[in-house]
């Protein structure tokens, strides 16, 4: 093994987060929703779920609140969003290099919302385990070992997994996305 388990995110680290919402914006656009209007929408859902509820189901009722005459065709096409793929390029390459066993992967992010996301990009397979809905240092004292490498795209992240786990790299990959607050931290071993 290449130095231990390596934990991954996924959104903005493994799959193109970013792109999807620009993709979001794009579909409320043709429906009369403005990109700030439709941010404000998606931070506002945030604000109530939190990242371990949030889910389409979830932004389509404060989306119902806010404009209910929206027609039932915006909600399908967001929906089907879920069912695209927006890997990076370097994903499944990257994933193929190690064996399953070494590969751990984590999300904060509501369960059922992060299964379609893989089901969609077919990655269940690459991991000998996955956490979902929980927060990612805890996470991370579940496994039997200390990771060797921490691999996302939020700084807040891998700072926090940084101060709890000292020994581990902590690899920043791509920049952190608009919806971030922290975009870097001293604590950050390696970014690429």
């Amino acid at each position: 093994m290449y130095g231990g388990i390596i934990c991954l995110g996924l959104d903005v680290t493994l799959i193109d987060s970013v792109r999807r919402f620009n993709d979001e914006k794009e579909i409320a656009s043709r429906y009369g929703i403005s990109s700030a209007t439709y941010e404000e929408i998606v931070e506002e859902c945030y604000r109530l779920t939190g990242a371990t509820s949030y889910s389409y189901q979830a932004l389509f009722r404060v989306i119902g609140e806010r404009l209910p005459r929206l027609p039932g065709g915006f909600f399908t096409e967001i929906e089907s969003l879920l069912e695209r793929r927006y890997c990076f390029a370097d994903t499944v390459p990257f994933l193929e290099k190690f064996p399953r066993e070494q590969l751990v992967l984590i999300t904060e992010g509501n369960p059922e919302f992060q299964k379609a996301k893989l089901r969609a990009h077919d990655l269940e397979r690459h991991f000998a385990f996955i956490q979902m809905g929980i927060n990612k240092v805890e996470a991370l004292q579940l496994l039997p070992h200390t990771p060797g490498y921490f691999v996302d795209d939020a700084p807040r992240l891998l700072e926090a997994v940084k101060r709890r786990f000292w020994m581990t790299c902590c690899i920043q990959v791509w920049q952190p996305p608009p919806w971030e607050s922290q975009k870097d931290s001293a604590w950050i071993d390696a970014r690429c």
